[in-house]
């Protein structure tokens, strides 16, 4: 076994640790289990693709976000069933395409994939990076389409093959970012112009403006005729920019510095910018000049950077920043980083010592049996929300005792998301909120139990369950 494929093993260790271990466990983020609940209600036929619903008395239309990483979600429910582990499997999946277009992306740059496996170990353990994909962000979809279309514009500037169906193509996948999560999807329409700055294969300004105004006109035809002749596809997002993109950039909604966001991202890379720290010092150190990139690999890493820019620099536009908006730019950003160490990977890959080799085997091998392992023994564990989570059980199962499906929330609730979450995901229990009187109402413990309600027994502990009495005139 090389030492390339031992990495590869390690490789595999630790998506099991960072990820796969997170599938059979209990929580998520709370923007993470509405996506959820909305998928698992397109796949149960209420709501769908241009029509996403979440109850049926809060947001029984949903236009936060477009659509397709829903739909997309709501087809491994098809799949794989009901179970609270499938709301993670597809991130799984999300994760396992992005990795396997980052070591394609990897391979276009230097024909070859075997030492692929630094950028991706830098980039999932980037720490917002296993924050969301272990949360059910719409990031990680839109992530994947951006970098479809980056390999895409890349393969075809490399090969000098069909401009025009790589700008199709690259068309069709920057409108599947787009309806992934909106905007920031659209960064890889200024390829060229990373193209150009990186001077790759001298490529003049003129070649610049007139790819970008051929990707930008195939783009906008595309979008043209699909909204043209889908008029539940133009009216969602026409709504999703009014509600969502609008008031966000006129500061209606999550306000932060403009610039906030760069910080974040800096925070993010302060372990990838240690490490060329690192490495650029022992260049110096041990005078190895065999480890100094050459300008053709310079340009590469000039490259990536220059996108990775592009993926974060126009979220200063909007007022409302949240730090899981760095993830699309975070795999151009380590795939710089790990070009520029390129020629020590190369180094590596050549090692020959016998007895190196072996101990790399039995250490990655060990590794990962210990990871598998660490996965079992955390299934069915709680990694957030576990008070809450065990009273909505003992709740949900009186409710549906008594063939109810809708629970009245407590003013200390009304902007619980969590709450109204986990229970129309996992139990089908619809929430309100309107102030109407319903059989049960749902408050937390520290409450006033209301006027003509009884708390119904139970071992709680931040949550309560009160029922009506039976003489009370109070429902609608």
């Amino acid at each position: 076994m090389s030492i390339n494929k031992s990495l590869y093993i390690l490789l595999l260790a630790v998506i099991i640790v960072l990820y796969g271990a997170n599938i059979a466990t209990h929580g998520m983020f709370t923007d993470g289990t509405i996506y959820a609940t909305i998928a698992h209600n397109m796949h149960m036929n209420a709501g769908d693709i241009w029509h996403p619903y979440f109850s049926d008395y809060i947001m029984n239309t949903f236009h936060e976000h477009p659509t397709l990483a829903f739909w997309l979600q709501s087809l491994t429910y098809k799949i794989l069933g009901n179970a609270f582990w499938v709301d993670k499997v597809y991130q799984v999946i999300m994760l396992l395409l992005n990795i396997v277009v980052i070591i394609a992306i990897w391979k276009a740059v230097f024909k070859s994939k075997k030492m692929a496996w630094l950028p991706v170990l830098l980039w999932i353990t980037i720490g917002k990076v296993i924050w969301s994909f272990n949360n059910n962000c719409l990031e990680n979809t839109l992530c994947l389409f951006s970098l479809l279309t980056i390999l895409v514009l890349i393969k075809q500037q490399l090969s000098k093959s069909n401009l025009l169906w790589s700008w199709a193509l690259s068309s069709l996948l920057l409108w599947l970012a787009f309806f992934s999560k909106g905007f920031p999807g659209l960064f890889p329409l200024g390829f060229y112009f990373a193209w150009f700055i990186s001077q790759i294969n001298r490529f003049s300004i003129k070649q610049f403006i007139v790819n970008t105004l051929g990707l930008l006109l195939v783009f906008s035809a595309f979008g043209s005729v699909f909204f043209l002749l889908n008029n539940d596809a133009y009216i969602n997002i026409s709504t999703y920019i009014n509600t969502q993109v609008l008031e966000s950039i006129a500061g209606e909604r999550v306000i932060v510095s403009r610039t906030w966001i760069l910080q974040v991202m800096f925070n993010e890379l302060i372990p990838l910018l240690l490490l060329l720290a690192i490495y650029f010092t022992t260049i110096k150190i041990k005078k190895r000049v065999d480890f100094i990139p050459d300008k053709i690999t310079t340009s590469w890493a000039l490259f990536f950077l220059m996108v990775g820019l592009m993926a974060s620099l126009p979220i200063i536009v909007s007022p409302k920043q949240l730090s899981f908006y760095v993830i699309p730019s975070t795999p151009y950003f380590v795939l710089a980083g790990a070009i520029l160490m390129s020629p020590m990977l190369n180094s590596l890959s050549k090692v020959k010592n016998l007895k190196v080799l072996k101990r790399v085997r039995i250490a990655t091998i060990t590794i990962l049996f210990g990871s598998v392992a660490f996965a079992w023994f955390n299934a069915g564990k709680y990694m957030r929300n576990k008070s809450e989570l065990q009273d909505l059980a003992i709740i949900a199962k009186e409710i549906k005792a008594h063939n109810e499906n809708v629970v009245m929330l407590s003013p200390a609730l009304i902007q619980d998301w969590s709450v109204m979450s986990y229970l129309k995901r996992y139990y089908n229990i619809n929430t309100n909120r309107s102030g109407e009187f319903f059989p049960y109402r749902l408050s937390r413990l520290d409450e006033s139990t209301l006027e003509y309600y009884n708390v119904i027994n139970g071992k709680y502990q931040t949550l309560k369950l009160e029922k009506q009495q039976a003489n009370s005139n109070q429902l609608p």
